[in-house]
């Protein structure tokens, strides 16, 4: 046990700082520091070798003149838990650089469709964006609204309804604590493919392909590249078990 916890603790210290692209992986391990089984052992030995394959990457920014400016990506992944809750991902960055901030979360209230997943996810990371906004109009760096990019349509359809709708009732409260951000124009949801999805990242383990896509982004910045050839790496969302 002791042995699990030490390793663990130090993919904590790695998927917190510099390497996004471990977030999803550590976080499950993290969940089972009080009751660990052999199997839970073995997932952090995979994640352990994937971190020694890949032990230069690292975020990456690159000097620009260009204006700073705040954007966002939040998705949820609907009931995928044996517990049912959903898993909510953040990811927010700069201008097209590498990742500024990315987060992680099980969802406490067990949502009933993929879209009240979705909104509970805005309602829960945009959060954290209003805060990101508040730091940087400190530093004289005022912003627009910010884009977040959601990949749900029914989520951005009902957040753009204000008409009231009984089957929304009672995720009423999260709907409009977003829409009056939108309204004050803080805040601007827009449609995203989920291909190009950044937050996908964070709320369950992906396909080798999509994984190093994603993580190159991440980790480097730019834009993604759908045609991009999959990295050499171990993805360690995708190994099995040896």
């Amino acid at each position: 046990m002791h042995a699990f916890r030490s390793k663990v603790g130090c993919l904590l210290y790695l998927a917190c700082g510099t390497r996004p692209d471990l977030a999803v992986a550590v976080n499950r391990s993290a969940r089972c520091m009080q009751q660990a089984t052999r199997a839970d052992l073995a997932a952090a030995d995979r994640t352990l070798r994937y971190v020694a394959d890949t032990a230069n990457f690292g975020l990456r920014y690159t000097p620009s003149k260009d204006p700073i400016t705040l954007s966002a990506y939040i998705d949820s992944d609907w009931a995928r838990e044996s517990d049912r809750r959903s898993v909510g991902g953040l990811a927010t960055r700069l201008n097209k650089q590498a990742l500024t901030h990315w987060r992680v979360s099980k969802q406490i209230v067990i949502a009933k469709s993929t879209a009240e997943a979705e909104l509970m996810a805005l309602a829960d990371h945009t959060d954290v964006v209003m805060c990101m906004r508040i730091l940087l109009a400190e530093l004289g760096l005022l912003q627009g609204a910010t884009t977040v990019h959601e990949d749900n349509t029914a989520a951005i359809s009902i957040l753009n309804d204000t008409k009231y709708d009984g089957r929304t009732k009672h995720v009423d409260y999260r709907i409009k604590s977003v829409r009056e951000r939108v309204l004050a124009r803080a805040l601007e949801i827009s449609y995203i493919s989920t291909d190009l999805q950044l937050a996908d990242l964070f709320t369950k383990p992906l396909p080798r392909a999509t994984h190093d896509r994603l993580a190159a982004v991440a980790l480097n910045g730019g834009n993604i590249d759908l045609q991009s050839n999959r990295r050499k790496s171990r993805d360690l969302a995708t190994i099995e078990e040896e």
